[in-house]
């Protein structure tokens, strides 16, 4: 009976060492959590560009409210609710997302947007209306998926839900409903490894005619000045330049700057930052040598974001270019990046330090620039109609 006892009382000295360690291991996690929100809030709290002191106050009064509710949740759960909060300050450069492997994957097929719905284009080049994506409508994937994109235009928005099917992070296949010929028909869309970021082309050039010259820009990044610059030399005997920057979403601004300055002889403001002090900082464009006096025309969509709309506001703005597309998609931040972990995930936290404003006083997030002359990508085309556009100006001008 000794014995027995003997048991029961190891029995329970065990059973108490692992619920104490339980209590253990949820005490850290839960102060691992509130670490998290803490660093989390810290850093909005000290950069970010807030508009007034009200939605600053109510961006602490939501953390605040999380920090009681924090210890109870899972990381998961957690993490979502920071999200939530850190998103609805609806500024394109500001965002928390888990951190994931460098290899991404790109569709097979071409994917496109018209007027606010989602088309397939086959060997054939005819359009496709895709009806349903997985076991959700295409209406309601690109209106739940627009509603997790903080800040931008709505454009901008569209272009960042389209990349949603475009791009994945595995090569798993998305079962799509699409139109064919008037009946509904699944389509199996597949991806394929894409190419690292240092075998893709930052700057493409060609000379489209004897008086013309076409530069591509898609990054102002790594060694971009000196290739666009190599394209200009290039391009001497050329009266006139079209900058395509449709698919920049930007990079550094400094660099933006060195080719914008070589079409300018004079010091010239083209925006002001204001930065979470409140502080107001005019952003100036200094020339650059050797200066080029020729026509410049920028073409621009949606997709042109952030540092690459301070290149097209410090030509556009200063009388340097004429801007030929559509409106640009309304972002700019000079954000900084922490990097946090939680439950065994790695999360980037991206901070916008300034907001960004014309010399006219008017914003950029969310509004976007205006192109001088609007033309629209008609998909049922595939010739480039912006660039004709842009061709057709420089002609009769």
């Amino acid at each position: 009976m000794a014995m027995v006892a003997g048991f029961l009382f190891i029995g329970y000295i065990v059973v108490m060492t692992d619920e104490k360690r339980s209590r253990s291991i949820e005490s850290e996690s839960a102060k691992e959590r509130l670490d998290f929100l803490h660093t989390a809030k810290q850093a909005v709290m000290d950069n970010f560009p807030f508009e007034n002191e009200q939605s600053k106050e109510r961006f602490d009064s939501a953390c605040t409210q999380l920090e009681s509710r924090a210890p109870g949740m899972s990381d998961d759960e957690c993490v979502l609710q920071i999200k939530d909060i850190v998103h609805s300050l609806d500024n394109s450069h500001t965002t928390l997302k888990e951190k994931h492997t460098d290899t991404y994957y790109s569709v097979n097929q071409e994917i496109v947007a018209v007027d606010g719905e989602f088309f397939l284009r086959d060997d054939t080049d005819e359009l496709k209306k895709i009806l349903r994506i997985g076991e959700s409508s295409a209406e309601g994937f690109i209106t739940e998926t627009a509603k997790q994109i903080p800040g931008g235009t709505q454009e901008w928005k569209m272009t960042k839900v389209l990349d949603q099917l475009r791009y994945a992070k595995n090569k798993e296949q998305v079962q799509l409903t699409i139109l064919d010929d008037g009946e509904e028909a699944p389509f199996t869309l597949s991806y394929q490894e894409n190419k690292p970021d240092s075998e893709r082309s930052l700057v493409k050039g060609k000379i489209l005619d004897e008086t013309t010259g076409y530069i591509e820009i898609n990054s102002w990044s790594s060694d971009v000045v000196e290739q666009v610059n190599k394209e200009l030399d290039a391009m001497e005997q050329c009266e006139a330049i079209i900058f395509d920057v449709r698919n920049n979403s930007g990079g550094n601004s400094n660099l933006a700057e060195k080719i914008a300055g070589r079409f300018t002889d004079k010091k010239t403001n083209y925006a002001t930052t204001v930065d979470a002090q409140n502080n107001k900082t005019v952003q100036t464009l200094e020339p650059q040598l050797p200066h080029i006096d020729k026509q410049v025309v920028l073409l621009t969509s949606a997709r042109s974001l952030s540092s690459n709309e301070m290149f097209v506001l410090s030509l556009k703005d200063t009388g340097s270019a004429v801007s030929i597309g559509d409106t640009t998609g309304g972002g700019s931040g000079n954000p900084d990046l922490i990097e946090l972990k939680l439950g065994g995930k790695n999360y980037n936290l991206s901070v916008a330090k300034w907001r960004l404003n014309r010399q006219n006083g008017q914003a950029i997030e969310g509004i976007g620039i205006k192109p001088d002359i609007e033309a629209k990508q008609s998909v049922e085309n595939s010739k480039d109609v912006v660039l004709q556009k842009a061709i057709e100006y420089i002609k009769n001008s």
